[in-house]
């Protein structure tokens, strides 16, 4: 099962890129966990969750194809 992950505004400068495959991911706290160990510098900002362009809040299941945004802090203007 392959995920795609994105990431945007200052998290990109955190990890170093815009986006990520990741395989045998099965839920959004798995995905949380491993990407705070791959990438220690994502403690240090919040961040939420969208999965197919839906924002999440909880624990949620992830299927292959799925495409989960990492989206910072924003506020309308």
């Amino acid at each position: 099962m392959t995920i795609k992950v994105l990431f945007f505004g200052p998290l990109t400068d955190k990890v170093s890129t815009t986006s990520i495959e990741m395989n045998e991911i099965n839920d959004t706290d798995s995905l949380r966990t491993t990407l705070f160990a791959l990438y220690p510098s994502l403690n240090e900002v919040s961040f939420s969750l969208s999965v197919n362009r839906k924002f999440v809040h909880h624990n949620t299941p992830l299927h292959h194809g799925d495409e989960v945004a990492c989206l910072p802090p924003f506020s309308g203007g």
